[in-house]
């Protein structure tokens, strides 16, 4: 059964900086290939083929300046097909009392020629992490940015454009985690450290869909009657999945902002996928 939710608002302020993180993402994927690279090479180490379920690299990239961190990984699943692997990103945990922890913000997986491909959640044990609602993983992401390794500064910048290019599906990955989770924790109050739960929501991402949806809503702003509206929509996202409830995380989203026609339908999955995190 497939499924849909309505994606947060947008207004034609929020699209600059979509557009500056889009070129951004360009710049460092030409930066890179002028290296013959991409973002999956440039994890591998030199004359050696990435190991399954090693951490890339090896005692992950983490900036005790910004908190902020991240792995890469390959394993086993049902997307190794197309998938080859995907980035975890955390930030350091916002309370004293959980001090040297850290939150999950998001998960990105990438074909083998370093294009993303998915924006997925996974339940809290998977990752050990200290469990933070959506509104505050989202301004946590707003300021994602590492400076250490520097020897990674591509892969700092192309991950950073990426989750500000796709900010519009992310958030809304987020807040469907949150509802998933508080519709089930009514009959499941231990679901942050059941098992069979690992997976929790998740979308496709298309860079070249995502730059000729910009492109088409950035080329001309029409006004009816007085106010701002958009012509497109961001590119849907397919999969299938139960229909959420619930309101978690809505509540923390950023308000205030002008609503225009921006994103609609994205449909997603959030069936249990074993392994495929």
């Amino acid at each position: 059964m497939s499924s849909s939710i309505a994606m947060p608002s947008l207004c034609y302020r929020d699209l600059p900086a979509l557009k500056r993180a889009g070129a951004e993402l360009l710049d460092v994927m030409e930066a890179l290939q002028a290296r013959g690279r991409n973002v999956v090479t440039e994890l591998r180490p030199a004359d050696c083929a990435m190991q399954q379920w090693n951490h890339y690299p090896a005692d992950d990239a983490s900036d005790p300046v910004s908190g902020y961190r991240w792995y890469y990984h390959a394993h086993p699943g049902p997307k190794a097909d197309t998938e080859h692997g995907h980035f975890h990103v955390f930030a350091a945990a916002s309370t004293l009392a959980n001090a040297g922890r850290y939150t999950h913000l998001i998960g990105l997986s990438v074909s083998a020629d370093g294009m993303p491909q998915r924006a997925f959640t996974s339940n809290r044990w998977v990752t050990n992490e200290v469990y933070a609602p959506a509104g505050t993983v989202l301004r946590k992401l707003q300021h994602f940015a590492l400076r250490t390794p520097s020897e990674l500064a591509l892969v700092h910048r192309w991950l950073a454009a990426v989750i500000a290019l796709f900010r519009p599906q992310i958030t809304a990955v987020l807040v469907a985690r949150d509802q998933r989770l508080e519709s089930a924790q009514a009959m499941r109050p231990n679901v942050f450290e059941d098992r069979r739960t690992m997976l929790l929501s998740q979308c496709r991402l298309d860079l070249t869909q995502q730059m000729a949806w910009l492109d088409r809503v950035t080329e001309g702003r029409p006004r009816v009657r007085g106010s701002i509206a958009l012509t497109g929509a961001v590119p849907a996202t397919s999969g299938a999945g139960e229909r959420l409830r619930g309101t978690r995380g809505l509540h923390s989203l950023p308000t205030g902002r002008r609503p225009v026609r921006a994103v609609e339908n994205l449909q997603r999955s959030n069936r249990n996928i074993s392994g495929d995190i």
